[in-house]
């Protein structure tokens, strides 16, 4: 998320999403998607799925982490896909739950 605030100019800061959502690295495979994790009333064919995760190294008792796995067929709703999964991942529920849109801006 640093290198898209570090980004001079909103046509730069378009190139670094689609860039990061060419490396997506939280895929929902085929298999995966359905009706139900389809974005509805995109142009785009985007499917997200959150998932609630525990460490295998931590202890019984600590707070579930977040996961967001998608899929887009459009580049540029796959970065921004990209970006959600990246800032997201492995962040507690309860930090993520806390977030607001401007947390995102």
């Amino acid at each position: 998320v640093e290198m898209l605030r570090t980004a001079s100019t909103p046509r730069e800061r378009l190139v670094r999403v689609v860039e990061l959502g060419d490396s997506l690295p939280f895929v929902l495979s085929v298999l995966e998607r359905s009706p139900e994790t389809r974005v509805q009333a995109c142009v785009a064919v985007v499917h997200i799925r959150a998932e609630l995760t525990s460490s295998t190294t931590a202890p019984p008792d600590s707070e579930p982490r977040v996961r967001i796995r998608g899929y887009s067929d459009a580049r540029v709703s796959r970065g921004l896909l990209a970006v959600l999964a990246v800032g997201l991942h492995n962040v507690p529920v309860q930090d993520a739950l806390g977030l607001d849109g401007s947390d995102l801006a």
